[in-house]
């Protein structure tokens, strides 16, 4: 019976250890919804933080927005949308960033922040509602091994 106990201890002992990996695996597995998480708060104007995206638009920005009948009451950061389809994901040991590759990025961070990339508290509260399963399976599977 000692032993049992003993094994179990070492098992959760090792799941701690692993668990950042054990959620970035499982984050990995979720790359598209993440991304999609990112490019719809960017579309309702939102910013990482959860602030509105700013600055305005300027007011030439705005009438061609209303030709192309896009939404101009909020900076979406979406024209023809290469910059939203440049996003990606970079993983480390025990945290992700959402970049991208768009040759406008340096110029939208300059001129927005890079709270243009993230996921809000809403949307990271989403995303581990997604994965919390997973990693509590996981967890069963690392005691019981």
């Amino acid at each position: 019976m000692i032993d049992a106990i003993q094994r179990v201890i070492e098992n959760i002992q090792t799941f701690e250890r692993t668990s950042d990996q054990i959620l970035i695996d499982l984050a990995k597995n979720r790359q598209r919804q993440i991304i999609k998480f990112n490019t719809d708060q960017l579309d309702s104007g939102q910013a990482s933080d959860g602030s509105e995206v700013q600055p305005s638009y300027r007011p030439s920005t705005i009438e061609r927005k209303k030709r192309k009948g896009q939404p101009y009451d909020r900076v979406t950061l979406k024209d023809e949308g290469d910059f939203h389809a440049s996003f990606f994901v970079r993983f480390g040991s025990d945290e992700f960033e959402i970049e991208a590759t768009d040759q406008k990025r340096v110029y939208l961070e300059r001129k927005y922040g890079t709270d243009i990339y993230g996921l809000s508290p809403e949307n990271l509260g989403q995303l581990i509602g997604l994965i919390n399963d997973d990693f509590i399976e996981a967890l069963r599977r690392q005691i019981t091994a």
